[in-house]
C-alpha cells in the first residue's frame, strides 16, 4: 500500500492541501472526469452528439472519451499538414563589405524583397565577431505567462480543438502580469553543488535528440491548444532594460568585425536612423531591452509601436520560430480577428486588444481565411527585421537569451502620420510624437555648414514637414471660423523654443507645435479637438500657444530646401515674433 502523509503535512515537493485525495481514489477521479467533459460538451455545436450527463455509466464515459480524443488527434493532424504550408520568410546572407552599413543594407537589399513578407532573419557573416555581455550577479524578475482559459471560433462556440469542416480558431488570452510573490534568479545566490548538478545534467551527453523546426512548431501547438487543461507554468523575462551587446573599447575601435562598435549594434541602431532626432532615451525603442525565455515562452500577435521598423537579435540559446504577416495584409489580419476572434468588439476595441499583445492564436487560422502568413526560424547570431505595421508573433524553443530595439528609415513619415491618426481616434498616445520628431529632424538643416556636410534632406522628410505645415494651416483656419460661430476671441502666443509636447485632453494627441488652452482651466486641448471644449466653456478668450506660427514652419521648409508660390498664408492666424509675451485678439 501507499502510505499518504497526513492532511496538512509538508511533502518533500509540496503542500498537501486540505481537499486533498488520494490517487487511489476512483470515484473521485471518475467524477473529476465527468466534470471535465461536461464541462466540455457544454459548448459542442455537432447534433451528432449526444450531451453527457452526470448519470452516464464509466464505460459509456471511457468510450465517449476515447472518442473525443481520436477527434482531437485527428483535427490535430490536419492543423499539422496546414501548418508545413506556410510560406518561409526570406533569410539575407550578406558579405562584411554589404554588411558594414546597416541602415543602407536594410533600405537598398531588405525592404524592396521583404514588402511582401513583412519579417525576414539577417545572418551576419562569419567575419562579424559578436562577443554577449551579460551580468551574471543582477536579479532577473521572471514573469509568469498564465492562459485564460477562453477558446472560440466563428461561431463564438468555446471548443477545444480544430477541425476541417469548421475552421475554429484557439484564441487564447495571455495574460502577462507579475506574480504576487516575485521568483527571482541569481547565479550568485546559487550552491557550488547545485552548479555542478546543473552542469552534469546539461551536458552534451545527456541532452535530448535534435528535433526539427518543423517538429518543434507541432509540439508546440499541440501544447497549446491543451494548455488549458494543464497546470504548467511558462516563465518568460521580458523587457529586460539594458543590451548584452559589448560597450566600444579601445581594441574593438581599432576592429571593423568587432560588434562593439558596429551599426549592427542594438545601441548604436537606433541613434544612427531617424529617431537619432528624438534627443530621449526610450527603453525598448530607441535603448534595447532584453528577453530571456524557456520553452514555450510566448510574444503574441502585434506590430511595433508607432509602426516603426524593428531589430531583434539572438544572443544565447534555443531557436525562435517566428510568424508574420506583412503590411499589405494588415487591414484583412484586422478585420479577420474582429469577425472571428473579437467578434463582439468594434474596430477599435479589436485594434486596442491587439496593440496590447495579449492574444495569440494558430497561423492555420489566418492561413484557411485567405490571409498572407510567413514563418521563419531566428537561430543564435540571427537578426530579425520587422518591416512597419508587420504583425507578427512566435515563441521560444528552449532557453535563450535575445534583445530588441526600435528604428527608423525615411520611408516611416507616411507610417509615423498615419498611425498618429489612429491612436488620436482611440484616444492612445504615442511613444514616438510626430510633430516633435519631424521638427527636430528639420532643425539642424537650419545650419548652413550642416547642410554642406550632409546635403539635402530626404525627400520622404521634406514631405512629411509638408504635410505638417498644410495640416497646422488648414486646422488654424478652422479654429478661427469656430471660435467666431460661438462669439469667442483667440489670443495667440509665440512660446520658448525649451517647451516640450504636451497631451490633449481628449484624445492624447501630443502637441507640439501648437495646442490650445482657455483661461478657466490648465487642460491643454489640440486643434482637432478644439471645437468641443469652446462649445462648452464659458471662457470667452482662449490661447493658442504656438511654438511655430506658420511663417516660423514656412522658414523651415525653405531651407529644406521646399518653395511654392501656391501656398499662401492669407487667412492663416499668425504670431508675431517679436512678442513672445503679449497676446492679441482676432475677433
Amino acid at each position: 500500500k501507499t502510505k499518504h502523509p497526513p492532511l496538512g503535512m509538508l511533502c518533500p515537493s509540496r503542500k498537501i492541501p486540505s481537499n486533498h485525495h488520494s490517487p487511489l481514489d476512483s470515484q473521485y477521479h471518475l467524477r473529476k472526469r465527468k466534470e471535465r467533459f461536461i464541462e466540455w460538451d457544454q459548448f459542442e455545436h455537432s447534433p451528432k452528439r449526444p450531451r453527457v450527463e452526470a448519470e452516464h455509466s464509466a464505460g459509456v464515459l471511457e468510450e465517449d472519451v476515447a472518442g473525443f480524443h481520436r477527434a482531437n488527434d485527428a483535427a490535430a493532424d490536419v492543423h499539422d499538414s496546414f501548418l508545413e504550408k506556410i510560406r518561409p520568410a526570406q533569410v539575407f546572407t550578406p558579405t562584411m563589405d554589404e554588411f558594414a552599413n546597416a541602415l543602407q543594407y536594410i533600405r537598398d537589399h531588405v525592404v524592396p524583397r521583404v514588402y511582401l513578407d513583412g519579417i525576414c532573419v539577417i545572418r551576419p557573416p562569419k567575419e562579424w565577431k559578436h562577443q554577449i555581455v551579460f551580468p551574471v550577479d543582477r536579479l532577473i524578475p521572471l514573469r509568469p505567462q498564465e492562459l485564460s482559459d477562453r477558446i472560440v471560433d466563428s461561431k463564438g462556440s468555446g471548443l477545444a480543438s480544430i477541425s476541417v469542416d469548421d475552421p475554429l480558431v484557439a484564441s487564447l488570452q495571455l495574460s502577462i502580469r507579475v506574480a504576487d510573490r516575485l521568483d527571482w534568479i541569481s547565479a550568485t545566490s546559487r550552491e557550488k553543488v547545485e552548479r555542478a548538478t546543473i552542469l552534469r545534467n546539461c551536458s552534451a551527453k545527456q541532452l535530448p535528440r535534435h528535433v526539427s523546426e518543423a517538429e518543434q512548431q507541432k509540439i508546440y501547438w499541440k501544447w497549446f491548444r491543451t494548455q488549458h487543461t494543464r497546470l504548467n507554468k511558462v516563465f518568460y523575462a521580458n523587457d529586460v532594460e539594458g543590451s548584452a551587446f559589448p560597450l566600444p573599447t579601445f581594441e574593438s575601435v581599432r576592429n571593423p568585425c568587432s560588434s562593439a562598435t558596429s551599426d549592427w549594434n542594438l545601441n548604436i541602431l537606433p541613434l544612427k536612423s531617424v529617431l537619432g532626432a528624438c534627443g530621449s532615451k526610450i527603453p525598448g525603442v530607441t535603448s534595447p531591452m532584453k528577453y530571456i525565455g524557456m520553452k514555450h515562452s510566448t510574444f503574441t500577435w502585434h506590430y511595433e509601436d508607432s509602426q516603426m521598423y524593428s531589430a531583434s537579435f539572438h544572443h544565447h540559446g534555443a531557436d525562435r520560430t517566428w510568424y508574420g504577416v506583412p503590411h499589405r495584409a494588415a487591414r484583412k489580419f484586422e478585420h479577420v480577428v474582429r469577425d472571428h476572434v473579437f467578434h463582439h468588439f468594434v474596430d477599435n476595441d479589436t485594434v486596442r486588444l491587439l496593440l496590447g499583445k495579449t492574444t495569440m492564436f494558430t497561423p492555420v487560422f489566418l492561413q484557411q481565411h485567405k490571409v498572407d502568413v510567413v514563418t521563419q526560424t531566428q537561430r543564435a547570431g540571427d537578426f530579425v527585421i520587422t518591416l512597419p505595421k508587420a504583425y507578427h508573433c512566435g515563441f521560444s524553443h528552449g532557453f535563450n537569451i535575445c534583445e530588441a530595439s526600435n528604428f527608423a528609415l525615411a520611408d516611416w513619415f507616411p507610417h509615423l502620420q498615419r498611425t498618429t491618426g489612429e491612436f488620436r481616434r482611440i484616444a492612445r498616445s504615442c511613444v514616438i510624437k510626430e510633430e516633435e520628431l519631424i521638427i527636430l529632424s528639420c532643425e539642424p538643416y537650419l545650419d548652413p555648414m550642416y547642410r554642406k556636410n550632409h546635403g539635402r534632406p530626404s525627400l520622404e522628410l521634406m514631405q512629411a514637414m509638408k504635410r505638417l505645415y498644410c495640416s497646422q494651416k488648414r486646422l488654424q483656419n478652422r479654429l478661427s471660423e469656430s471660435l467666431k460661430l460661438v462669439s469667442k476671441s483667440l489670443g495667440v502666443h509665440i512660446v520658448s523654443g525649451d517647451s516640450n509636447s504636451e497631451s490633449c485632453e481628449l484624445c492624447n494627441y501630443a502637441c507640439y507645435v501648437s495646442k490650445l488652452s482657455c483661461g478657466c482651466s490648465s487642460s491643454i486641448y489640440c486643434l482637432y479637438c478644439h471645437f468641443i471644449p469652446a462649445s462648452s466653456c464659458r471662457c470667452q478668450i482662449w490661447t493658442l500657444l504656438c511654438k511655430y506660427d506658420l511663417a516660423g514652419m514656412k522658414c523651415i521648409m525653405e531651407s529644406l530646401g521646399w518653395s511654392s508660390s501656391k501656398d499662401s498664408d492669407s487667412g492663416a492666424i499668425r504670431g508675431s515674433h517679436c512678442s513672445q509675451v503679449d497676446a492679441y485678439r482676432i475677433k
